[in-house]
């Protein structure tokens, strides 16, 4: 038998032990790669959504929407009533959110870059236990998926909702301007009486007032009783009519507040309930669109369609006259026919 040299023996024991490093970096580096595509990486979805009681969104710009559910009201950062329909499409995304592809390996660097400067953190809770925490990034390069990544992950994967042609990051907004419940007046006090002002017509206002369960409409002078029905509907406006939103100081309107309020207001709404509290709505004359014209061909005065009116709490807000049809009632339309 020939005996292996010194150096033989050497030699095969760092080939043997590099080999098996090699293995051990291959198999960790599998292993990794396994963690990054595993089901868990893209599992957003909640299946009960109902349990839900805590939503915690926030950015590095630094801003923060945190929704919470109290005895069935959500709220927006502990102080207002949330908008039903935002929350209730939060709510459906988180169910029905799915994987749609993972992102290229070539674009990564480029997604992880954009999501740790625009991306949204998303953290969901029931109760102390934390369902759900990922970042939403931006859309994909086709605006029909939406870069998602997991904490604890390193890739992140684009999402969709089957059956949704466009992006997702939209709905994961933060301004709590937008959040809160569009509603005019939240009060669930009974009304106890209406006063409706027109600048431009004194026969159309009116005090609308409430005694002894009967209503008694007071126009032009006379006194007279009101017709039951649209009592009913002028009510039921007064607790559901809702503004389109809200004038910030971005917008260019923020800057003709006081202007405004010099002026006559071209209606003002008062509302009087039974435990003595009060609200009141302003309303002014929006400037037109420069092409708008009247029947005539002549340029309009004003836009037809929307209002800017002034909140009790002081907000200054666009409202649609369509929205409020039911509210800006006439004299004429609430006496009761004889």
């Amino acid at each position: 038998m020939i005996a292996k040299s010194p150096w033989t023996v050497r030699w095969s024991v760092v080939i043997g032990l590099s080999v098996a490093a090699l293995v051990v970096y291959l198999i960790l580096r599998e292993t990794q790669s396994h963690d990054d595509l595993s089901p868990e990486a893209y599992d957003f979805a909640v299946a009960d959504t109902a349990s839900i009681d805590r939503i915690v969104l926030w950015n590095r710009s630094p801003d923060t929407a945190v929704l919470t559910r109290q005895a069935g009201v959500w709220l927006i950062n502990g102080a207002h009533p949330a908008r039903p329909d935002a929350v209730e499409v939060l709510l459906e995304t988180l169910y029905r959110i799915r994987l749609r592809g993972f992102a290229p390996d070539a674009a990564t660097a480029n997604i992880l870059s954009a999501m740790s400067t625009y991306g949204t953190h998303v953290d969901v809770f029931a109760g102390d236990k934390s369902l759900k925490s990922f970042t939403v990034g931006t859309e994909t390069p086709d605006m029909l998926g939406t870069y998602f990544l997991r904490d604890g992950f390193g890739r992140p994967v684009a999402v969709h909702i089957p059956g949704f042609n466009g992006f997702l990051s939209s709905r994961f907004f933060l301004r709590e301007d937008l959040w809160r419940h569009r509603v005019i007046w939240s009060s669930a006090e009974p009304v106890s009486s209406v006063r409706l002002t027109y600048a431009d017509s004194a026969k159309a206002g009116f005090n609308l007032s409430e005694d002894g369960g009967a209503w008694t409409l007071e126009a032009g002078g006379t006194r007279s009783a009101a017709d039951g029905m649209a009592v009913q509907a002028l009510l039921k406006a007064v607790a559901s009519s809702q503004y389109e939103g809200v004038i910030i100081p971005s917008d260019a309107a923020y800057s003709k507040q006081d202007s405004l309020k010099a002026l006559v207001p071209r209606i003002r709404i008062e509302v009087r309930r039974t435990d003595g509290s009060r609200n009141s709505m302003d309303l002014y004359h929006v400037p037109p669109d420069p092409e708008a014209m009247d029947d005539s061909g002549q340029p309009m005065e004003f836009d037809p369609n929307r209002f800017y009116a002034f909140l009790d709490d002081g907000r200054m807000v666009l409202v649609q006259r369509f929205g409020l049809q039911h509210l800006l009632k006439s004299s004429r339309a609430l006496r009761a026919s004889r």
